[in-house]
């Protein structure tokens, strides 16, 4: 990795635990959060033994989707939730719409959280993507995402790599 993309993964690994303790708030649900834990980023463990496993991506890059997959494998295979964050950039996306096929069979657990911290819009959209591939229609996948990609607003990566320092 190169100092800026150290950062920026520094950056959402902090942005992705604040907001799953912000959401565990009232419910009470999680024991304690881990990071750089067992092989992910990110490991969620609950009060009623179970786990979620998040790998934090901020930028996908050539393997980089098939690398978390193979880090959340062992967490989908004892039936806990798995996870992968990664900025809301255009090429973000793109990449995830080229690996559909393996994302979309992963698991029915399995969630993918597009983050940008700077919109004025919201924060973040939420994606599972075998959920998703089962109940949309498969000729207007691009179309959908990008709608939902839209509604939080694209962060580019130069813009990520101005504000966060």
């Amino acid at each position: 990795m190169n100092p800026i993309t150290d950062k920026l993964k520094i950056y959402l690994q902090d942005w992705a635990v604040h907001f799953i303790r912000s959401k565990d708030v009232i419910a009470k649900k999680i024991a304690d959060i881990a990071q750089n834990a067992e092989d992910v980023d990110i490991l969620v463990n609950f009060n009623d033994g179970k786990k979620q496993a998040i790998i934090v991506a901020p930028l996908l890059d050539a393997n980089a989707v098939d690398s978390a997959l193979e880090k959340l494998k062992p967490f989908k295979e004892q039936k806990n939730k798995t996870a992968l964050f990664l900025f809301n950039t255009t090429s973000n996306l793109k990449k995830v719409i080229s690996e559909w096929q393996k994302l979309a069979t992963f698991d029915m657990q399995f969630m993918i959280v597009f983050v940008n911290p700077f919109s004025n819009l919201d924060h973040k959209w939420c994606l599972f993507p075998q959920t998703h591939h089962s109940l949309s229609d498969k000729s207007a996948l691009e179309t959908g995402l990008k709608s939902l990609f839209g509604a939080v607003g694209a962060v580019s990566e130069d813009e990520l790599e101005r504000k966060i320092k």
